[in-house]
């Protein structure tokens, strides 16, 4: 495993309750537990209407959720991949070209490393994707304003979501007593939006009675701007040797809610794929699992339109036009020609 042993901050998020079982099937359940991530037993959103509506998990018999403390997550999951590889490479991945004999040579901060396959599960900044000439299509502009602070005597344990006339809100416990604060709008309209100067960020946030709602006597500290595009990677050659997993793969809208377990059941078959293909000799697992991430993304695209077209409040609104009726259907792709995004 390659590992650039540096990463950028995340943003925190919840864990709705299908994480369990992915979580159970990886053999991290039981340190999950050990972790302490609060227990979310609802999601709160007002979307169709300025009413926040209350999704008990409890009462559709889906059990609870969870709003987590992302660092100690993310080091949790790297905990036990380091631990289940033969080795340990720390370094930048700096060249892939495959081989005459169908394996992959790689260099790493200048030592040359030889595989049989390469599986690229460097999140939306698809580095394996990128070096092989690709790039990432982007199906949306979509970007996220992230402030996180202290608050003093918080009680809200689950996510909450405002919609507003050019984006949406977000907020969720990163760990006890600190917070998220998340404008999800398009990176040309944040141009000329208050979200989008640190300065007039509370102007911002003083829109949503909501979100204000959540921030009294809160002391902000960080700020940010990240990618959100729903993305995916262009289609592969049928070749057992090369696989992108999780967000290397595609990117959901946050609005999914489907972020983590789509990585996890994506890494997950993935595992089963390389087993396939290396030691059963199977050369169309790897296909296989592709044909499994395509109909995910295109079922995700069904549930995406329906989502949306849910929210009427604003249909004149750039930001709610470009996602709902037949606008999508007219929506050209573009490819992704940064060089580096933070994954």
């Amino acid at each position: 495993m390659v590992d650039p042993g540096q990463s950028g901050p995340t943003v925190g998020e919840g864990l709705p309750p299908p994480g369990r079982g992915m979580l159970k099937e990886l053999g991290l359940w039981d340190d999950f537990l050990a972790q302490g991530h609060t227990e979310a037993q609802h999601s709160k959103a007002a979307w169709g209407s300025p009413i926040l509506q209350t999704n008990d998990f409890l009462l559709l018999g889906k059990g609870c959720g969870w709003t987590l403390d992302r660092p100690a997550f993310d080091r949790l999951l790297h905990a036990r991949a380091a631990a289940c590889v033969d080795e340990m490479i720390t370094g930048r991945l700096q060249h892939l070209q495959a081989t005459a004999a169908g394996e992959w040579q790689a260099t790493v901060d200048g030592q040359a490393v030889q595989s049989r396959t390469i599986i690229d599960a460097t999140g939306r900044a698809a580095v394996v994707t990128r070096l092989l000439g690709n790039r990432p299509r982007l199906e949306d502009k979509l970007v996220a304003v992230v402030r996180e602070g202290t608050v003093p005597d918080d009680t809200e344990t689950g996510v909450v979501v405002d919609a507003a006339p050019e984006g949406w809100w977000y907020s969720a416990p990163t760990s006890p007593g600190r917070r998220i604060w998340v404008w999800m709008t398009d990176s040309d309209l944040l141009r000329s939006q208050p979200a989008g100067d640190r300065t007039r960020w509370h102007q911002a946030l003083a829109a949503s009675k909501i979100m204000v709602s959540l921030a009294r006597g809160a002391r902000f500290d960080t700020w940010r701007i990240v990618p959100a595009m729903t993305q995916r990677a262009p289609a592969a050659a049928g070749s057992c040797a090369y696989l992108c997993v999780g967000d290397a793969a595609s990117c959901f809208d946050p609005a999914s809610s489907q972020g983590i377990v789509k990585a996890l059941r994506s890494g997950l078959f993935a595992g089963y794929a390389l087993y396939d293909c290396l030691i059963k000799g199977d050369k169309t697992a790897f296909d296989r699992h592709r044909d499994h991430v395509n109909a995910e993304y295109v079922a995700y695209k069904s549930q995406h339109r329906l989502h949306y077209d849910a929210q009427t409040r604003w249909s004149d609104s750039p930001f709610w036009s470009r996602r709902t009726g037949n606008a999508l259907d007219h929506a050209e792709p573009t490819t992704d020609h940064r060089q580096d995004e933070p994954a």
